[in-house]
């Protein structure tokens, strides 16, 4: 789990401590992040990193009045 409230760190987590280390292998993230779907803009630095580093994320799903469709996609 990154902590999204702070991309440049997680930008610097995921290049020097998960990519270099044999034993980590991806990061997990939230569907809604301080009120954004984690599809926003704000987090797009995020996937880009990932997808350079060829780096898998796996989604959690958050299950609420704001983001139904979660309910269907994830259920």
């Amino acid at each position: 789990m990154i902590p999204m409230n702070n991309i440049d760190g997680v930008i610097d987590i995921m290049e020097h401590q998960i990519a270099p280390n044999k034993y980590l292998f991806g990061i997990q993230l939230f569907t809604r992040h301080l009120g954004k779907s984690v599809a926003n803009d704000a987090y797009l630095k995020i996937f880009e990193t990932a997808s350079k580093l060829d780096m898998p994320i796996w989604l959690h799903p958050v299950f609420d009045d704001r983001k139904p469709d979660n309910n269907i996609v994830f259920s």
